[in-house]
């Protein structure tokens, strides 16, 4: 168990992009991390230049597209501490195509970890959130709340996420748990590098928000105790 009386999070997807950048940032502000994520290479190195040294910090290794590792997660999760005072669901994937040439295999791996994951890890992990009143923060994606040609598949599942965080909303409110979800636009992380690539084009990141940005927002909508702050969070690349 952590012996830590400070605030704790866990974060997934926190090997790169987004979610890594979210739980440098919730480290720097004194909050003990749990990072899962399926390659930590380099990162205890970073990490011992980026946080205090009083700050605690766990890797779990999991792949969230097996149901045995979702599993593993949270068993360890458990071992490590009884309590969550932060939840961020950052992993995700993404494939594009068109209806009628997108392999139906995709849709069903976008879902098993683009919703299924977040689903079950917030369901297992609710009695240590409700025990905080702690909050869960969805990365999301404009997909969530639009779509347009080539990316129905990712654009279902982040409706399906959606929903799920508007469900969830009402029904930890009773229990003081804080919901937040953000839709970033095009974001320079590997997934946006892997979506030019997909598209043919050459990729600059400076079309691109840096992921720096989206998590500098994570931590004002987690840290505002206004009840009137929005919970759900469209950030868009500046034109």
């Amino acid at each position: 168990m952590s012996s830590s009386l400070k605030k704790i999070a866990l974060v997934t997807g926190a090997t790169s992009g987004i979610g890594k950048n979210i739980a440098y940032k919730l480290l720097a502000n004194g909050i003990d991390v749990i990072f899962t994520g399926r390659n930590f290479d380099g990162m205890e190195k970073e990490i011992s230049r980026l946080s205090p040294p009083y700050n605690s910090y766990h890797f779990i290794k999991a792949d969230l597209l097996l149901d045995e590792d979702m599993n593993k997660l949270i068993k360890r999760v458990v071992e490590i501490t009884d309590r969550i005072d932060i939840l961020v669901h950052s992993a995700g994937i993404i494939d594009i195509g068109s209806i009628e040439e997108s392999d139906i295999s995709g849709l069903e791996t976008m879902f098993k970890l683009n919703v299924k994951a977040p689903y079950f890890i917030s369901q297992k992990l609710l009695p240590a959130i409700k025990k905080q009143k702690g909050i869960i923060v969805f990365i999301n994606s404009t997909a969530g709340l639009d779509s347009w040609a080539n990316i129905s598949q990712y654009a279902a599942s982040k409706h399906a996420l959606t929903a799920i965080t508007k469900s969830l909303r009402e029904e930890a409110a009773p229990f003081g748990i804080k919901v937040i979800s953000i839709h970033p636009g095009g974001t320079d992380t590997p997934m946006q590098k892997q979506i030019q690539q997909l598209e043919g084009k050459k990729y600059d990141p400076s079309l691109f928000m840096p992921p720096e940005l989206v998590a500098d927002t994570v931590i004002q909508a987690i840290k505002s105790s206004n009840s009137s702050v929005a919970l759900d969070i469209i950030i868009k690349p500046t034109p």
